[in-house]
């Protein structure tokens, strides 16, 4: 009935006090009680003391102590209205217990008010209200407001049961100071919890930062050390830590993609597969990086391609060389058989000659044989010219054989020297090239030599040839004579001979001049069989080249660079 009222009355905008269901109580003359303030901490004592409340307060406030227990009930349904009356405090009640739960610690709270004591327990609970409400989150404001709910209603209720002014005068001073009390001790508990609270979350802040300091220096370090795969095991750090770490190890990812994209592909360039690229979706440096190695692989596999190429050309005019100089060995054999041959006729004339010189006496008797045979050293002279031209066009040609050897060992040098300079750009992946270069450069500059010194050879040779041809044609003159002269035999033999004297000084000559060339023909054959023994060193140093190529794997799409050709020999 009294919970009706007040809250019809009390909370009412006009503020005045209605007694439409006043309840019907006895009015008894109230002696007051004294209190008892039993705190063990001094320093507390002290401080609830300069609050002003005394043990004379706590007896005023307890000598009511039996209208509150009869009224507790109304009370804390009161108290509960109110609560639910605001959506904050609603919300905070609704978040965390209920009002059964509450009812009974409530019942007790406002018991221990009118028990006239302020001791250790007391003060214990209060500030276990204030740490609670500090937990819950209740505001200061609407703590205050719940204890002048609990005022107002016993200051309603002493008016009903016909309490003096001064009784509700008297009541109302020390319940506000009792009051005080219970809200020092409940806000201190709440501030120190809150300061506490606080402090953790601090010192909880400072551990999570260390934490979080210490996990990024140590993938700094790893990443420093060229660790790029290392990365934060979220599960074992703290769980306040667990969505940044995520997104750092994402990030780390992100970041490590292309790097271990590059690797895979240069792995693969150093195995020799030029096939390969990186194919990642990356933005900005890293798409920069993807653009570069491509098109580096891109342009060493051109370049490969260009010096396979150019290693089948080489291949294929070492070949020719060697063929060519196999050919020219065996001319020049051959060249050397017949100038035996000549060499032989010309001692066999020489010796017919001084036999004449001898026998010129006879010569008469022997004019028939003489004449035969003279015919014979005519056709024999004849002979050795048509082999003297053949001799000095086997030795153009051998010029020319040789002015394209000079050529081939020139272009091949320049191959050399471009390789080199590839070789060079394409750095470490180049050295084994740049050997390879170096040792074709090295042959190249041998066959050039060896061409030079040929051409000095073969023009001596020219000018040997030349001579015999002189010598040729005046034997061939003076058997001529010899033939026109041989009816006149008789009358003639002193110019016989003489004439036989003169002719078996030039065949001596004529020997001499043929044996030089002898020894220079058979210097070519050497040269020729040198030349030949250098081409087939150049093929083998040309296959090993292309089966050091063939280790490395071109891209389908790379376009062939196809070198000049540097010779052609038919």
């Amino acid at each position: 009935m009294f919970k009706s009222w007040f809250t019809n009355n009390v909370n009412s905008p006009s503020g005045s006090y209605s007694t439409d269901e006043p309840i019907k109580v006895v009015r008894r003359k109230r002696q007051y009680k004294t209190g008892k303030i039993s705190i063990s901490d001094p320093q507390l004592r002290e401080e609830i003391r300069f609050l002003g409340i005394t043990e004379k307060d706590l007896g005023i406030v307890a000598t009511w102590q039996d209208i509150a227990l009869e009224s507790i009930d109304d009370l804390v349904d009161v108290f509960y209205d109110h609560v639910k009356s605001f959506a904050p405090t609603l919300q905070v009640l609704n978040r965390h217990t209920t009002v059964e739960r509450q009812r009974p610690m409530l019942t007790k709270y406002i018991k221990d008010m009118f028990n006239g004591v302020i001791d250790d327990a007391y003060v214990q609970n209060r500030r276990t209200v204030g740490i609670v409400h500090e937990r819950i989150d209740l505001a200061g404001s609407y703590y205050l407001a719940m204890y002048e709910v609990i005022r107002d209603f016993f200051i309603s209720l002493l008016k009903t049961i016909s309490a003096t002014d001064e009784e509700i005068h008297d009541f109302s001073e020390s319940f506000n100071r009792l009051i005080q009390v219970d809200v020092a001790l409940t806000i201190d508990a709440f501030n120190k919890a809150r300061q506490e609270k606080i402090e953790q979350a601090r010192i909880r802040q400072e551990e999570l930062f260390t934490e979080l300091k210490s996990t990024v220096m140590a993938l700094v370090e790893d990443a420093t050390s060229g660790q790029l795969g290392s990365r934060v095991d979220v599960s074992r750090k703290s769980e306040e830590l667990h969505e940044v770490l995520s997104d750092l190890n994402k990030m780390l990812d992100a970041l490590n993609a292309p790097v271990d994209e590059a690797v895979a592909v240069l792995q693969n360039m150093a195995s020799g597969d030029l096939t390969v690229s990186m194919r990642g979706d990356y933005q900005g440096d890293h798409s920069r990086l993807k653009e570069h190695i491509n098109t580096t692989l891109e342009r060493q596999s051109r370049l490969i391609k260009s010096i396979q190429n150019a290693v089948e050309q080489v291949a294929s005019g070492a070949s020719q060389i060697s063929d060519g100089a196999q050919s020219l060995s065996q001319s020049t054999t051959q060249q050397a058989s017949a100038l035996q041959e000549i060499t032989a006729s010309l001692t066999q004339i020489g010796s017919q000659t001084s036999q004449n010189a001898q026998n010129a006496d006879a010569a008469c008797q022997l004019v028939d044989s003489t004449h035969d045979k003279g015919q014979k050293a005519v056709e024999t002279v004849g002979n050795m010219k048509n082999a003297m031209n053949d001799l000095k066009d086997a030795s153009d040609q051998i010029g020319k054989i040789i002015k394209v050897i000079d050529e081939i060992a020139f272009q091949t040098n320049l191959l050399a020297l471009n390789a080199a300079v590839e070789a060079a750009r394409a750095g470490m992946h180049g050295k084994g090239f740049a050997v390879v270069a170096e040792e074709v450069r090295n042959l190249a500059q041998r066959s050039a030599k060896a061409a030079g010194e040929t051409t000095e050879l073969i023009q001596g040779t020219i000018a040997k040839v030349q001579n015999g041809l002189t010598f040729t044609d005046e034997v061939d003159t003076s058997f001529t004579a010899i033939m026109q002269d041989i009816d006149k035999i008789n009358t003639l033999v002193q110019e016989i001979s003489v004439a036989s004297r003169e002719q078996n000084e030039g065949i001596k000559q004529t020997n001499s001049g043929l044996s030089q060339i002898d020894k220079a023909t058979q210097g070519n054959t050497a040269v020729s069989e040198e030349s030949a023994a250098a081409s087939e060193e150049l093929a083998s140093q040309a296959a090993e080249l292309k089966k050091l190529l063939a280790q490395f794997k071109t891209q389908a799409g790379a376009v062939e660079e196809k070198p000049k050709v540097a010779f052609e020999y038919n």
